[in-house]
């Protein structure tokens, strides 16, 4: 119960897991940021822990991860051909796309592509 909750970041066990998670963005509002990954991949290891903080400093965003290994079709129906590769969606449509495991890159992604905070859209 606890996976979906806001702040964490949810592992994407199969391609239903990753539709409905997708389907969920298109009636919350909510941007959706996947992190495609692999065990064996050194920087997607390095990034993991920014990709947590990150998570949890943005409650409003939805975070994901999806091994490639366990879900290559997951990857590839989203074009992931390098890891890690980090996807923005809203609306159930992809808007962005960064690769690579730059912590700074990262959080200037997810920034672009968040939205603001319920709180903050009163009055807007």
């Amino acid at each position: 119960p606890t996976s979906s909750s806001t702040g964490a970041v949810v592992s994407v066990v199969d391609e239903r897991d990753f539709g409905n998670l997708l389907a969920s963005t298109k009636h919350g509002g909510r941007t959706l940021i996947v992190d495609f990954y692999a065990d064996w991949c050194g920087p997607c290891r390095r990034i993991a822990p920014a990709v947590a903080a990150i998570a949890a400093a943005t409650p409003h965003v939805v975070f994901a991860k999806v091994n490639v290994d366990t879900n290559p079709n997951v990857a590839q129906t989203c074009g992931v051909r390098a890891m890690p590769t980090f996807k923005a969606f809203r609306d159930g449509v992809e808007v962005g796309e960064m690769k690579g495991a730059s912590e700074p890159a990262l959080r200037a992604f997810v920034n672009a592509h968040a939205g603001a905070p319920p709180s903050a859209n009163v009055g807007g």
